[in-house]
Formats: C-alpha cells, sequence, structure tokens
C-alpha cells in the first residue's frame, strides 16, 4: 500500500467570517482517495490584555475531489481571556477526521479557512491531508456546519441554523448522520467573572427520518478571573466534541439545529454544529 501526507500553511486570516485561501494541492500520481485530513491554528495572542475566541472551519473544494463538495470540517474551538499580566497556555489544537473521498490523479482542490465571529490576533494555520492508494468504498463523505452567536437566554432552546442535506445522485447521495460535532468557543471579556458553559443542541425536522429526540450535550467548560490583582490569565483549549450517531436521514431534506445552555450563559459565544455524513 502506498501512503503519503502533505501540508499547505499560512498566517491566519485577517478577516472573519469569509473563508481565506490557505493553500492548493495537487493530487500525487499513483493515489486514488483521501483518508485522513488534520488541521488547526496555533494562535499567538501578544502580551497585552485580551478577550478573544478562535473559531475555526476548514474548507475543501475542487475538481481533484471526485464527490460532491465542499466538504466544510469544524476545527479545534478555543478561546483566551487575559486581564493585564496574567499568563496562559493552549495545547492539542489540531482536529482530525478519517474520510474517504475519491481523488482524481493531478487534479487540485483548495484549503480554505474561515474562522467564525473574531479574527484570532496572529498565528499559523496548518493543514495535513493524508491518502493512499485504496479505492474509496464510501457512499458519501461529505459534511456541513452551521453556526450562531451563543445564546444569551438561558434555558431555552434558540435557533442555529438549518441543514439542506446534500442531493445530487441517488447512488452517491448521503444516507447516515455517522457524527454530530458541537463547537463553542467563548468570549468572557476581561472583568471579573466566573461563569459555567453548558449546552445542549438539538436537531429536528423532516431530513432525520423516524421519531423521537435528538438532543446531544456539548463541551462543558468553565471561565473565571478575579480582574484585578493578581491579575489572572484563562484559556479554553477543548471547545469542540465529537459525538459519534447512526441517524438514518433524507437525502435534500432539511435539518434544523437549536440551541440551549443551562442556568447560565457565556457573556459571548461563537455555537456551530458540524454532520459528517455517510
Amino acid at each position: 500500500m502506498q501512503e503519503l501526507a502533505e501540508q499547505v500553511n499560512a498566517a491566519v486570516p485577517t478577516s472573519a467570517d469569509s473563508f481565506t485561501n490557505i493553500g492548493t494541492f495537487t493530487v500525487p500520481a499513483g493515489i486514488k482517495r483521501l483518508k485522513r485530513v488534520r488541521f488547526g491554528i496555533a494562535p499567538d495572542h501578544g502580551t497585552t490584555a485580551i478577550s478573544v475566541r478562535c473559531a475555526p472551519v476548514l474548507r475543501l473544494q475542487g475538481s481533484g475531489l471526485q464527490e460532491q463538495n465542499p466538504h466544510d470540517f469544524l476545527g479545534k474551538f478555543s478561546s483566551v481571556s487575559v486581564v493585564t499580566t496574567g499568563g496562559l497556555a493552549q495545547n492539542d489544537l489540531m482536529m482530525e477526521y478519517e474520510v474517504d473521498i475519491p481523488v482524481q490523479t493531478g487534479g487540485t482542490y483548495t484549503a480554505d479557512v474561515n474562522t467564525l465571529d473574531e479574527a484570532v490576533t496572529a498565528g499559523s494555520v496548518m493543514i495535513n491531508v493524508l491518502y493512499d492508494d485504496k479505492v474509496a468504498v464510501a457512499k458519501n463523505s461529505m459534511s456541513q456546519f452551521v453556526d450562531a452567536a451563543g445564546t444569551t437566554t438561558a434555558d431555552a432552546f434558540a435557533a442555529l441554523g438549518t441543514f439542506t442535506i446534500p442531493k445530487l445522485d441517488p447512488a452517491k447521495d448521503p444516507t447516515k448522520i455517522v457524527e454530530v460535532v458541537i463547537g463553542v468557543a467563548l468570549d468572557q471579556g476581561t472583568s471579573a467573572i466566573s461563569l459555567r458553559t453548558a449546552p445542549i443542541i438539538r436537531l429536528t425536522q423532516s431530513g432525520i427520518k423516524g421519531s423521537g429526540l435528538h438532543d446531544y450535550v456539548g463541551p462543558l467548560a468553565t471561565s473565571a478571573h478575579n480582574g484585578t490583582t493578581p491579575s489572572q490569565g484563562v484559556a479554553q483549549d477543548n471547545g469542540t466534541i465529537r459525538i459519534e450517531t447512526d441517524i438514518d436521514i433524507n437525502a435534500g431534506g432539511q435539518i434544523v439545529a437549536e440551541q440551549q445552555f443551562r442556568v447560565e450563559t457565556p457573556t459571548a459565544s461563537t455555537v456551530a454544529v458540524g454532520l459528517v455524513y455517510r
């Protein structure tokens, strides 16, 4: 078996809420499928007081991918809040997805990154793709996301977004959701604060076959600093959680995503949900 791995990297996008090209991949000779996608942002927040969230999304698209596209992947959501002189560290900010996407030798596709709601002060975007020479067997390997500002009303569901499930070719249309990915990036400000974050995501509507609830608990977190001497810094590293599922769906149907925070809401936040299909 032949396995290859390539990467592209660039500085973080300077504008939020739009996709910025990080690089272009050309599928190597002898390769038949894309088997794994890895990406993340290593932030550089500087040394001044700051409160910033990081909510990255990767998009792969182009004729080199022999499947419906684009493919959108949620990254590792994170945040920092530093009052004046506090220190902090962030670690483990890479996200990895197993995929099974047929590719065209010599074909090209782009890797674009979006940072939702806020742009990171500075940093590096790293994207790593792994190929092999096996024939792809998955019926579909699409992925989509929706996002919104986090609700500021606790204990009640609020709108997050609506998915339209891809539908192009009955032989290749997705039939299942195999993973629900939930990201919450906090922005707690630089004043004294102590808050919990306990999100719930609800999926409904006719795009899902069958009946019953589809409620998923997102990444739980807490943020606390006193805002006075001695100053403190806090960091959230693991703001994205992945939940394996086996949900039958209707290609072309719609799925409505709603969000809720229990008891308390973050000062501000970005909430996103990704669906991985097969």
